[in-house]
């Protein structure tokens, strides 16, 4: 199953974009309604520009803490930024994003699972331009392997965000 969507991200976007819209309803929403996006991403921004932080983003959150990360200064200073389960490296999701590397991350480190089928890439450094970590040894245990519960209790992405922390 992962093969056939990977071969069409690559090959079909305008198939990739109804099939982002049939299976991640929310993602797809976010991406394309601006009324939407702009609703969510007022509620998350004061909570994401209060000063040091470590940020955590799975799935579709983690899109939104990019757009607001991306929009906000070089301070609040933001000591890392973590995304798991991330459709940022789908070409139909960057596509609909203005991109560049958020001015106030220091660090950003990308898990996913490669049986994930929501993050089906690694989020790469040239698309988003900043260095970014990718770990693809994450076995999510949860029924989807996509599970936030199954990205948190891996011991290398807790320890990145225990290390963060400390």
């Amino acid at each position: 199953m992962q093969a056939i969507l990977r071969a069409i991200e690559t090959g079909f976007p305008e198939l990739t974009a109804k099939v982002l819209e049939a299976f991640v309803l929310d993602v797809f929403l976010y991406l394309r309604r601006v009324v939407v996006r702009d609703d969510i991403n007022r509620l998350v921004r004061p909570h994401l520009a209060t000063g040091p932080t470590v940020v955590v983003g799975h799935s579709l959150g983690s899109i939104v803490a990019y757009e607001v990360l991306r929009e906000l200064p070089a301070t609040p200073g933001v000591r890392l930024f973590v995304t798991v389960g991330s459709p940022l490296g789908l070409q139909v999701v960057r596509d609909w994003l203005v991109r560049g590397f958020p001015k106030p991350v220091a660090a950003w480190r990308n898990a996913y699972d490669e049986r994930d089928v929501v993050a089906l890439r690694p989020v790469e450094a040239r698309h988003f331009g900043g260095p970014i970590e990718n770990f693809n040894k994450v076995r999510n245990h949860t029924s989807n392997h996509h599970g936030i519960d199954g990205y948190l209790d891996d011991p290398v992405v807790a320890g990145w965000i225990l290390d963060a922390l400390s």
